[in-house]
């Protein structure tokens, strides 16, 4: 027997897939290699060696992904680097 078509088995495409988001930690003239590294260890969970990367690449490049995710997690760690004068900011990929 075939399934009637039924609104409450449908899930729009905004319920179904969730928004990806990237966390951008932006280059600035005020903190030092060794601050960022050490609040990316420490806020992040990053271990040394991807914080001195990541820290090295935004210096060259003036910005650079630092990680992808939900906004709700993004948006806490953003909230916590700031009040660690790290700048960085969220974006939709």
């Amino acid at each position: 027997m075939k399934e009637s078509w039924n609104e409450k088995n449908f899930k729009s495409s905004s319920e179904t897939k969730t928004e990806e988001y990237k966390l951008i930690l932006l280059n600035d003239n005020v903190n030092s290699f060794d601050n960022v590294i050490q609040n990316l260890v420490r806020i992040c969970g990053f271990d040394y060696e991807r914080a001195e990367q990541c820290t090295l690449l935004t210096h060259l490049k003036g910005k650079y992904n630092i990680m992808s995710g939900n906004i709700h997690t993004l948006t806490e760690l953003h909230e916590q680097l700031k009040r660690n004068n790290i700048q960085t900011k969220i974006e939709k990929k």
